[in-house]
């Protein structure tokens, strides 16, 4: 799975959170800490895969529940259209 955040993204943090507003829809997303983190660098991962490995190690959960997290967070992250992902 390839991602990358969609066009027109604005990320903000605001306290111990983050918000994250597609300009273009008025949809965001308000995230803690880790999931800002994601979102900001989600670039940066070259795969799903990559991106798990850090999410996993940085929550300090067994992977097998960082993947089911990570999967949710990402599907709600493409509904709300901040990121683009292919399948």
């Amino acid at each position: 799975m390839n991602m990358k955040l969609e066009k027109n993204v604005v990320i903000e943090k605001l306290d111990s959170k983050f918000v994250v507003l597609n300009i273009n829809t008025g949809k965001y997303l308000e995230t803690n800490h880790i999931g800002g983190y994601v979102l900001e660098n989600i670039d940066k991962f070259s795969n799903y895969e990559e991106l798990l490995n850090f999410f996993y190690k940085e929550n300090k959960i067994d992977k097998k529940q960082a993947d089911m997290d990570l999967k949710a967070f990402l599907i709600q992250a493409k509904k709300f259209k901040l990121i683009i992902a292919d399948e």
